[in-house]
């Protein structure tokens, strides 16, 4: 037989070929402004996002950019670069979503979900009752 990873592939269950579309959203991000980086990594059958980089990292004194709005008093001192600003997010027909996504720059949480425009551009759609926000990040 001259091509049997061909044909093995043929045989493959679906949940493979599926596996491998949900997990176009792994890997680098920048946001459409370009001031903010993040990491989209695979835990199981779930993603996250955390913050890498940011084009202002620091506040005017000099100290690294803190999550002073959070809403959990414990939490604002932590630095901004490496926060996680989802986790849990699921792909399920075409669409990943089943969770929230904080923006520390308000320090609100809204419902998340991201569609795959191509394989370099995300559409990320935040939700908060009635309003909703569109953003697109670009692939690095």
């Amino acid at each position: 037989m001259k091509h049997p990873l061909l044909l093995m592939m043929l045989f493959l269950p679906g949940p493979v070929f599926a596996q491998s579309k949900a997990d176009k959203i792994v890997g680098n991000w920048t946001n459409e402004e370009a001031d903010a980086r993040f990491v989209i990594a695979k835990a199981g059958d779930t993603y996250s996002a955390k913050i890498t980089w940011l084009s202002q990292p620091n506040e005017v004194s000099g100290a690294p950019k803190t999550d002073k709005h959070n809403p959990d008093k414990n939490l604002r001192a932590r630095h901004i670069i490496g926060i996680d600003i989802f986790t849990q997010l699921k792909f399920d027909n075409g669409i990943w979503d089943g969770t929230d996504v904080y923006s520390p720059e308000k320090g609100i949480y809204a419902k998340l979900k991201i569609e795959l425009v191509d394989d370099n551009h995300l559409k990320i759609i935040g939700s908060k009752g009635v309003f909703s926000s569109t953003k697109t990040w670009v692939r690095l």
